[in-house]
């Protein structure tokens, strides 16, 4: 067996492995760095879960000096999440060295990250708009770097970054060594290699493989108000040790005050400080708390083999992070578990998930988690839940059931929860241009009325809307009474909802060919988020303001900076002093 000591690491390098408590060298890094020790251009065919980011880590940390003032690595990333990642990661493993490690990334303050490389910066971990925009201004000084990471090359491509990554490689000095991992090796990337490689060394990596026959995946088919209810009698099961994943780190605080009494929990998410970080990660791995509840950001970095269930409390938005979440289980040689929970507008992203795994994601009942797992279920003790976070809209709440089942998998014919019955609306004029959808969708089809020239989030006039009818309650066959009232919707419930919107900023607007459905659909489609987490859009010339759920904030503006549309680079961020339309509102009451 390979040791982190055959790999030819200086000893501060160890010390810090050691501290970090990782045990054995994974695949990518016993064959990466060697051949990086001696100075050749790498092409890695490598996924998230590989521990590729320590590997290229290891390299440039053993082959460049510290405290130089001027970066001697640089480090192109597709999202900020990663740069932030590479950050962290890269800093524990130079803590003895004393590299200094910097993230730069669009939808942040231009002055921090000013300030970072004014005090000087080893390495650069950065988008590549944001690195690009740098150079340009002269803030960024690349003429000393001897070392280029290209990162999940294959999603920078994929996310329109090949004229930023084309003029940043053909900036760098001549001399330098290449580093390029992807999670697949096509064309393009092949062409990428080709312009900017000298001879690399090819090398094909395959990982632990998560959803091997260790990894067994089931899929609970629910209502999402009754998520809290499984998730208690799962966890109370015969006690076992999860790791919980949720979209949104205001879910994670929900379920962490919910379950601290009955359980021994900790969280992990964006907002918490490093070193409270450290401490969660150090008990969960001493089995101090038996129950991880995080987000996938925050969740990155996590080396524990001894996880026998991996939840998704909330199904993944792709395939590479529902294998990224799975294979936290079934490690070592040990067999493990992962169970999505699923609403009826989520089915249809499991087909996608069964062909990414090449294993099938079967049915069960939430009863039968005891007997998969192998005890004797215990008796769960009844306790109320009530759902405060808007991550758990009502929209799949039970509804009747149609008569035709919908598919979940054509190849093994089991059926999954019913599709929903959409409510119908007599017109798009029922509800007032004031609080209508930007857009309109699946559940709830807007015609699209005719935009005021000049808009504003803090300028929307109140108007007075109908109530939107109500869902049945019972399956039986008697009409549902509906009431008819007109209610002012700064009273109404939709309005009170949007009472946790905030204001961000972003810059496009018409002179992009960009309107309220283009930037509403975009921030959806980027963040992955529904209908209900964005508000109203303020839209502008060349600028405009969205609202957006004040617990997705940090993921919209992650997600959409940094995208090129039209050839700019798309930049988000916070506008604190723009005041959401409903808070303004109640202020004036």
């Amino acid at each position: 067996m390979t040791t982190f000591e055959d790999l030819g690491l200086s000893d501060k390098v160890l010390k810090a492995i050691h501290e970090i408590g990782w045990e054995e060298p994974t695949p990518v890094q016993c064959a990466a760095v060697p051949i990086g020790f001696e100075g050749r251009d790498i092409l890695a065919q490598a996924q998230t879960g590989t521990g590729k980011t320590a590997a290229y880590g290891m390299i440039i940390i053993g082959r460049t000096p510290s405290g130089l003032k001027k970066p001697t690595s640089l480090v192109l990333c597709p999202t900020r999440e990663l740069a932030l990642q590479v950050e962290q990661e890269l800093s524990k493993l130079s803590y003895h060295t004393r590299h200094r490690v910097a993230a730069i990334y669009g939808g942040a303050s231009y002055k921090t990250q000013f300030d970072k490389l004014r005090r000087g910066a080893d390495i650069i971990a950065g988008t590549p708009g944001r690195v690009k925009d740098l150079i340009e201004q002269g803030v960024l000084d690349i003429s000393h770097v001897r070392e280029v990471v290209l990162d999940e090359a294959d999603r920078m491509l994929e996310m329109g970054f090949e004229e930023e990554v084309n003029f940043i490689m053909g900036s760098l000095p001549e001399k330098r060594q290449t580093l390029l991992f992807s999670a697949t090796l096509a064309d393009e990337i092949m062409d990428l290699g080709a312009r900017f490689m000298n001879d690399p060394e090819k090398l094909l990596v395959s990982k632990d493989e998560p959803c091997s026959d260790l990894v067994s995946q089931y899929y609970i088919p629910l209502a999402r108000n009754t998520k809290m209810e499984k998730l208690d009698y799962i966890l109370s099961t015969g006690r076992p040790k999860a790791l919980v994943f949720c979209q949104t780190k205001k879910m994670v605080d929900e379920l962490m005050e919910k379950f601290s009494d009955s359980f021994k929990v900790g969280a992990l998410h964006g907002d918490m400080p490093q070193a409270k970080r450290e401490k969660v990660i150090g008990n969960f791995k001493k089995d101090k708390i038996s129950v991880l509840i995080a987000t996938d950001v925050a969740a990155r970095g996590i080396d524990v083999n001894n996880i026998d269930v991996v939840i998704n409390y909330d199904v993944p938005p792709d395939a590479e992070t529902y294998l990224h979440r799975i294979g936290r289980t079934g490690r070592a040689g040990k067999t493990g578990m992962a169970v999505s929970f699923v609403t009826r507008m989520e089915t249809s992203r499991l087909r996608r998930y069964e062909d990414e795994t090449g294993r099938r994601i079967s049915k069960m009942a939430v009863e039968d988690f005891g007997a998969l797992l192998g005890v004797r279920p215990e008796p769960v003790p009844e306790r109320k839940y009530t759902i405060k976070s808007r991550d758990n809209d009502s929209e799949d709440e039970e509804r009747p059931a149609p008569k035709r089942e919908r598919r979940v998998s054509e190849e093994y014919g089991e059926p999954a929860a019913e599709k929903p019955v959409r409510a119908k609306r007599k017109s798009a004029t029922d509800i007032p241009e004031d609080v209508a959808p930007a857009t309109a969708t699946e559940e709830e089809p807007v015609r699209a009325k005719r935009q005021p020239k000049v808009a504003d989030v803090d300028e929307e006039p109140v108007r007075e809307k109908k109530p939107a009818r109500k869902a049945r309650e019972d399956y039986d066959d008697k009409p549902v009474k509906r009431e008819k009232k007109v209610i002012k919707v700064v009273e109404s419930k939709t309005q009170e909802e949007r009472m946790n919107m905030v204001a961000l900023k972003i810059n496009l607007g018409k002179e992009d060919g960009y309107g309220r459905v283009q930037i509403t659909e975009m921030i959806k489609k980027a963040a992955n988020i529904d209908n209900k987490m964005v508000g109203r859009v303020g839209l502008g010339s060349s600028a405009s303001f969205v609202e957006v759920d004040s617990g997705c904030a940090e993921m919209v503006i992650s997600a959409v900076s940094n995208r090129s549309v039209n050839g700019k680079i798309v930049v988000a961020e916070l506008a604190p002093d723009k005041i959401p339309y409903a808070q303004k509102v109640k202020k004036s009451d």
